[in-house]
């Protein structure tokens, strides 16, 4: 009996080894395939960044809180308003030094993809989100798109690629300028700007908040590591979902973080009314319900908001409370970006042109007459061979003029128009239609 049992127990230490050996095997193999954030991180810079302008352009942080209060007035005058869709460009300036940091067409939609998803409450994890909580969160109707036109009213894929002599960026901003290294903003007033790069100190991204210059300022929008970008490609778990990005875009729609960035003290605010009064930040993935000194009670505070700091598999809302404030934002100091012409990638027709800009109208002081030069653009599929463009002054009958050419898809050519009269001194308006 005891050379059986000797036998038995060898036996069973051999399956015990093997099914350990296989365990390592398969633990080994997890973590060859999924990438993991090995630095200490900074989730988000935004503060920090702004404390920076205060000290380079004293009274920013009296702008930003200015413009808060703007904000606030706008909801309190606007009770309940219908919301309609509102779709933001985004033009996503990619400076990379490596293979790696210049990210694909692919990881960058998969972040516009999230970005619609987490906005509209389409994300596939808002059936995480606790019943205490459910009832505050709604379907914010704002969308984003990559760019259709640049600045000059020329095609574009809405991406920007500069290489770079950087190894690694700061939150100097110097990713936002050419001659630094980095790529020049496009008009803030009608694009929201992203910027991926290696960003360093373990920051993951940061945004500039709104206030009155935002539309004019040459470093507003939204900076992201590029390995926190999207949800495929370079991206590095646990930041391997977009919701960096996530939240990085609502603090360039006026939201602060859910905590108020009191250090713990309970006395900050968010100053929104539907999110719980919270201590700090909460890191990793917490499990519900999680209280603290300044939510004590369940349901205790909503780590799983996006302007928390959890891991991405964790945050999937925002409040309704916070969906007014960035309503307010985008019909207040962004307001202009309602009205942008940069367009939206995948909104194309086969035969579609536009008169993009007035490049040239001769002196007309003294004169009668004039010959505006316009530049024409193909915003269709196919070659823009031909079109009949009328033009006009001061409601007169139109003038037609008819192109015959070859413009590809993208492209523009400038076109000279007959001269156009007019009867009298002053101010004249002339229309342009095809």
């Amino acid at each position: 009996e005891a050379c059986q049992c000797s036998s038995n127990f060898t036996t069973y230490m051999d399956t015990i080894t093997k099914s350990l050996h296989y365990c390592l095997f398969s633990l080994v193999l997890f973590l060859a395939v999924r990438p993991v954030m090995a630095q200490e991180v900074t989730k988000c810079a935004t503060t920090q960044v702004l404390d920076a302008y205060e000290l380079q352009f004293p009274g920013t942080k009296e702008d930003v809180k200015q413009t808060a209060l703007e904000n606030r007035a706008w909801i309190k005058d606007n009770p309940g308003s219908t919301r309609t869709v509102i779709t933001i460009p985004v033009v996503v300036h990619v400076i990379y030094k490596t293979a790696s940091q210049n990210i694909s067409d692919e990881q960058i939609k998969s972040q516009i993809d999230v970005l619609n998803e987490d906005f509209s409450l389409s994300n596939p994890d808002t059936s995480k989100i606790p019943e205490a909580f459910r009832s505050l969160v709604a379907n914010s109707e704002i969308q984003f798109c990559l760019a259709a036109y640049d600045p000059d009213g020329d095609s574009t894929s809405g991406i920007v690629r500069t290489q770079t002599d950087i190894s690694l960026f700061t939150t100097g901003d110097s990713m936002k300028f050419t001659n630094k290294g980095g790529d020049d903003a496009w008009p803030p007033k009608h694009y929201l700007n992203i910027w991926t790069c290696n960003l360093g100190a373990g920051v993951l991204g940061y945004a500039t908040l709104p206030q009155s210059n935002s539309g004019n300022s040459n470093t507003d929008g939204v900076v992201i590591l590029y390995r926190a970008f999207g949800r495929q490609g370079t991206v590095v778990y646990p930041y391997n979902e977009g919701r960096t990005c996530t939240h990085e875009v609502g603090h360039w729609l006026g939201l602060s973080h859910i905590w108020g960035d009191d250090n713990g003290t309970c006395s900050g605010s968010d100053d929104i009314a539907d999110t719980p009064n919270q201590a700090d930040s909460n890191f990793g993935c917490p499990v519900f319900p999680v209280t603290d000194a300044c939510s004590p009670l369940e349901p205790g505070v909503m780590f799983m908001n996006y302007m928390d700091y959890t891991d991405d598999r964790c945050m999937y809302m925002f409040t309704k409370g916070q969906i007014d404030v960035m309503t307010a934002t985008l019909n207040g100091t962004r307001k202009s970006i309602k009205t942008s012409p940069a367009g939206c990638q995948g909104v194309y027709f086969v035969n579609d042109a536009s008169v993009s800009k007035v490049l040239y109208a001769e002196d007309t002081v003294n004169y009668l007459s004039f010959k505006p030069q316009v530049l024409l653009a193909n915003r269709g599929s196919a070659s823009l061979t031909s079109a009949e463009v009328y033009y006009q002054v001061d409601g007169q009958d139109p003038y037609l003029y008819y192109f015959t050419g070859n413009i590809p898809t993208g492209k523009s050519q400038p076109i000279i128009f007959d001269q156009l009269y007019y009867t009298s001194e002053g101010d004249h308006l002339s229309l342009i239609h095809i």
